[in-house]
């Protein structure tokens, strides 16, 4: 994972990014509690939880630096290499490293976000996990390029591509306690939906929300 995020991601698109993801999580936040999405829960109970998922959901990118805004928060404890290695000595040693400290961020109950990700890092995904009352988004770094981010692209452009994503991801939070939501309003404002793509068709909508709350863009352009 580090390995693909050094090779595609620049140090001026990492940077933007995390410059623009508080951003498009205030605005998520702001779209879910307003119209249209607001109705979409039957209670303002229901409404507030998604709401506090969506605030408290950490943004990650596999393999970005440790401790960095988009990567794990604990440090890997390299092994102690020495000229008297072998090869295959240092080939055991650095498997057990791996291993203790995959087995140990189990051992700790680390969070969602600390664990290794779903798909390799060369796959063009994103993902939001979601436990109990947490969320965890993961960005692979194949994603983070043209045509979805690039560090030459404007901050609409950029907003309008992998910021759609950023916001869609983050509007998963609805999906915590889809049960609650208000079936009339679902049905309208998604009709043109089929019902089993409801829980991604929210995400869109809300994205779109947010990213018009942003107001980085015209609505025309978005």
């Amino acid at each position: 994972d580090a390995l693909a995020f050094n090779a595609l991601v620049t140090t001026r698109l990492y940077d933007a990014l995390g410059e623009a993801v508080p951003i498009l999580r205030n605005a998520a936040k702001g779209a879910l509690e307003a119209p249209p999405m607001a109705a979409f829960y039957a209670t303002d109970a229901a409404r507030s939880k998604a709401v506090g998922v969506l605030e408290g959901a950490k943004v990650r990118i596999a393999g970005a630096p440790r401790g960095s805004w988009g990567g794990a928060t604990r440090e890997f404890a390299r092994p102690e290499l020495t000229s008297d290695d072998g090869a295959l000595l240092m080939l055991l040693k650095q498997a057990r490293a791996v291993y203790l400290d995959r087995v140990q961020r189990v051992v700790r109950g680390d969070g969602l976000c600390e664990h290794p990700p779903l798909f390799d890092g060369l796959e063009r995904n994103a993902y939001m996990l979601l436990w109990e009352d947490v969320g965890c988004v993961m960005f692979m770094p194949a994603i983070l390029v043209a045509p979805f981010a690039d560090e030459r692209f404007d901050t609409p452009s950029l907003y309008g591509r992998i910021g759609f994503v950023v916001a869609h991801e983050l509007m998963h939070a609805t999906a915590i306690n889809k049960d609650e939501w208000n079936a009339t309003h679902v049905d309208y404002v998604l009709r043109d939906y089929r019902g089993e793509h409801f829980t991604e068709a929210i995400a869109d909508v809300g994205a779109m929300a947010a990213l018009e709350r942003t107001t980085v863009m015209s609505n025309r352009a978005l």
